[in-house]
């Protein structure tokens, strides 16, 4: 092994430039995290008055990205479906489902899904040990790469790992034992236990030089080097992440708060000045104290009974004269209101800023203008979800990339057994179940052969039907043999996806709708086109092609699509003219001719019989009469 290659060195250095590439955007994410929700400042009493929109923006954000478990949908390429392929399509469909529900994708996705609105990127990890699979969902300091410009020119990608002592001398050795324990960070996500610290080694996966590296801080040597356990299609066991924002030409990512954080400071300057106000907004008097009037007047202030309407004051005369209004200076509680009202229409047109910057309009919040029309508030609506949809389809595209990661380690590595326990094809047949079949066909076969024999019949009839009946069963595609198509294709001539409908809060009435639609489509399709292919046969082809494609602007399940499929190879079967009834006539009627004829030869025979019968009858009587007397001589 190359000395450069055999010390940590040359890992640690690479991983240092990539740590000093991405420092500025950790920090800001640190930043972000504690500005989203810090449980110190929140709960602090000297807590500054602020509006927390930026918490509610996320809030709205998160669930419009991302909120049900996705569904896996596999089919072959190019529609074909012979041989297997159908059968291990709906294999690697239900374990990839299976697989992905008990590795909990779904709590993974939660999570990629808060970091990618936080953060502005989402990163996940795909582990097989043997014992089991597992998706990770990484912190932003867990993740490194070399700088690049797109997806594609990455060479390596690294993943932190935590291991307990016991976990790393399990798979390392005696040498973890010299790596250095962590110290406990503020705000750390992992729990931390005292008494039983957790190591954090790197993990490298490096495409060019086709090896996996596992190095610490501080340790001289690499704990592990080796080629990659799994052999996947893009090598990288961690799929290309979802950004919201990044550098143009970088693979850098900006977070969405940075292009609004301007105006979030401002709203929260004006909260601060309207809740200073308001505390503010009280009636407040000034008057010069000393004198007895002034006294009452401080008296009646003080008060807080709400029966004492009267305050006696010892000099009528100056109460006669006017002297509590010449006395006293009021506040002026009118300019504090109307500027407080200010305030509030300056936030106001504030957080309508952020909203035209974030993409959220007021009918995704659920504020919605009674006098707008039902087109204007569709077009805020759509605006919105403009913003939203690359976020969405993000990250469709990563649980579709984790489903083919997910199904390239199943049809490699799993076995028969594992498939057929995730999987769940409990009523596809089996190689042992078959060849059980086989032999009570050629069992049955021979005794039918023993009894032809016995009986003075044909015995190899019975044996070429047996074995015709074998043949054909044997053709049958069983569980081994669909998993054998999946261990030498794995992928390949596969298509797999994620339906974006189904990682979404589903919408009931545009459900409803869509399907009332696709039927009304198929009815009026059928309507239409069922006539011209009845009258001209050669129009089937297109019109299950058309038929196709209309159903497939419709989003249909898998099963429908499949029907839809066989009908269509129905139609484009040919044919048979319809019968005339005159020639089904003139056919019956020959038939009923031939049947006479039949009968009558039928008749003839008999009757020739009964004659031929009569004759050998007679013939006989003579020779026993003419024999009869020679017989006495």
């Amino acid at each position: 092994m190359d000395e450069k290659k055999s010390t940590s060195r040359y890992w640690l250095d690479e991983l240092q430039r990539a740590q000093d590439y991405f420092g500025k955007y950790f920090d800001v994410c640190e930043k972000l995290k504690k500005q989203y929700a810090s449980l110190k400042n929140l709960s602090g009493a000297a807590n500054d008055t602020e509006m927390q929109i930026f918490w509610a923006n996320l809030e709205v954000m998160k669930p419009s990205i991302y909120s049900r478990a996705p569904v896996p949908l596999v089919d072959t390429k190019h529609g074909n479906t012979g041989g297997g392929l159908r059968e291990a399509a709906e294999i690697l469909e239900r374990s990839i489902a299976g697989a992905m529900e008990g590795a909990n994708v779904h709590g993974a996705a939660i999570q990629l899904r808060d970091r990618l609105a936080l953060t502005g990127r989402a990163v996940a990890w795909v582990v097989y040990d043997g014992d089991g699979l597992t998706v990770e969902a990484l912190a932003q300091r867990d993740f490194l790469h070399n700088q690049a410009e797109c997806w594609d020119d990455v060479e390596w990608v690294a993943r932190r790992a935590y291991l307990t002592e016991e976990e790393g001398v399990a798979r390392f050795g005696d040498v973890f034992r010299t790596i250095e324990a962590r110290k406990k960070q503020e705000n750390e996500a992992i729990d931390w236990k005292e008494e039983n610290p957790k190591k954090a080694i790197w993990e490298i996966w490096h495409k060019g030089k086709n090896k996996v590296v596992w190095v610490a801080q501080g340790l001289d040597h690499v704990l592990d080097e080796s080629e990659p356990p799994l052999d996947l299609e893009g090598f990288f066991p961690c799929p290309e992440p979802v950004y919201t924002t990044r550098e143009p030409d970088s693979l850098l990512p900006v977070p969405d708060q940075l292009f609004y954080r301007d105006q979030l400071d401002d709203i929260n300057r004006m909260t601060a000045r309207i809740s200073a106000l308001s505390n503010a907004l009280r009636m407040v008097g000034f008057y010069a104290s000393g004198t007895d009037l002034g006294e009452s007047i401080e008296k009646a202030f003080n008060n807080l009974s709400d029966r004492q309407m009267l305050v006696p004051v010892p000099d009528s005369a100056a109460l006669a004269a006017g002297g509590i209004a010449a006395s006293v200076s009021w506040m002026p509680v009118q300019e504090v209101a109307n500027t407080i009202t200010q305030c509030i229409l300056i936030r106001r047109q504030l957080i309508d800023d952020v909203y035209q910057v974030s993409g959220l309009s007021d009918v995704m919040r659920g504020a919605t203008n009674p006098n707008e029309t039902l087109g204007a508030q569709q077009l805020k609506s759509q605006y919105g979800s403009v913003r939203i949809k690359d976020r969405v389809q993000g990250m469709v595209r990563m649980c579709a990339d984790i489903a083919k990661m997910v199904g390239e380690i199943l049809s490699e590595n799993a076995s028969i057994e594992e498939l057929a326990n995730w999987s769940q094809m409990v009523e596809m047949p089996r190689e042992a179940q078959i060849e059980r079949q086989v032999q009570m066909i050629f069992a049955q076969a021979n005794r039918q052969a023993e009894q032809a024999v016995m009986q003075g019949g044909d015995a190899s009839q019975i044996m070429q039907q047996a074995q015709a009946k074998a043949a054909q069963l044997r053709q049958t595609v069983t569980f081994e043999r669909a998993v054998g198509i999946l261990r030498q294709g794995r992928m390949r001539p596969f298509l797999l996806e994620i339906e974006t409908d189904s990682t979404i809060q589903p919408d009931e009435q545009a459900a409803k709708q869509r399907a009332s639609e696709f039927i009304g489509a198929v009815g009026g399709f059928m309507a239409q086109m069922g006539p011209l292919v009845q009258g001209e046969p050669r129009m089937a082809k297109l019109a299950g092609s058309l038929l196709k494609d209309m159903a497939q602007a419709f989003r249909i399940s898998r099963s429908t699509s499949q029907a839809i499929d066989e009908f269509i190879k129905v139609m484009e079967q040919p044919t048979p003219p319809a019968p005339n009834p005159r020639v089904e006539l003139e056919k019956a009627k020959q038939a009923r001719e031939d049947k006479k004829v039949q009968i009558e030869e039928a008749k003839a025979k008999a009757e020739i019989g009964e004659t031929v019968a009569d004759t050998e009858k007679t013939k006989a009587e003579t020779m026993r009469i003419l024999n009869g007397p020679r017989a006495v001589m």
